[in-house]
């Protein structure tokens, strides 16, 4: 895993040039649309959408939480892939194959929506680095900047016999319940699964 938590300087400013982009495209997005929620009501409404002044204030409310986000490396990945999806419906809705007849540069603005697509899903396997990072993240997630936890580390826990980790329901499991012996069987050849020694639970 240290492959995975050390950053050279080059890539450490990388992934902040890189943060700092999409936050100001977010960023520029939201203040435009503060400048004139009703052009963007508008906008909104040509493209056939209900309720478009709800939609326009819901799209601004969104940006805001990207650009805190992308500039805090709080839940980045998550943020990352919800602006994936977020730029993906907005090269569909707004800058689809319906628009290209009528203005053939609708279809530069669709090709462009892709790039910055590709970008974040880039940016949502990788994270946002070490740097200038609040490190949060839904649980259960296991973050690329951070070490994997080490198996069968839970204090007070016997070892399981075929798994060589600590047991996590040692009373209703049979290898491991009040009635066995806490011996363990060699496991089957071939499956990489390594028996510890008898007191070597550390």
């Amino acid at each position: 895993m240290s492959s995975q938590i050390t950053q050279s300087p080059w890539q450490t400013a990388a992934l902040l040039i890189a943060r700092l982009i999409f936050a100001g495209v977010f960023l520029m997005a939201v203040t435009f649309k503060f400048m004139g929620m009703a052009a963007t009501a508008g906008y909104i409404a040509a493209a056939g959408f209900p309720f478009p002044l709800f939609l326009a204030w819901c799209a601004a409310i969104l940006e805001v939480a990207l650009v805190l986000c992308f500039l805090t490396g709080a839940f980045f990945s998550q943020a990352a892939l919800v602006a994936a999806a977020y730029v993906l419906f907005l090269a569909l809705a707004f800058h689809g194959p319906s628009h290209w007849a009528g203005n053939q540069a609708e279809f530069g603005f669709f090709v462009d929506h892709f790039s910055f697509l590709a970008g974040l899903l880039f940016a949502a396997v990788h994270g946002p680095g070490k740097v200038l990072s609040l490190n949060l993240g839904w649980p259960g997630i296991l973050r690329r900047d951070r070490p994997a936890p080490r198996e069968g580390r839970a204090p007070g826990l016997p070892w399981h016999p075929l798994t060589a980790g600590r047991c996590r329901v040692p009373l209703s499991c049979r290898p491991c319940g009040p009635a066995s012996k806490k011996t363990a069987s060699p496991p089957p050849a071939g499956t990489g699964w390594r028996v510890p020694a008898a007191g070597s639970e550390s």
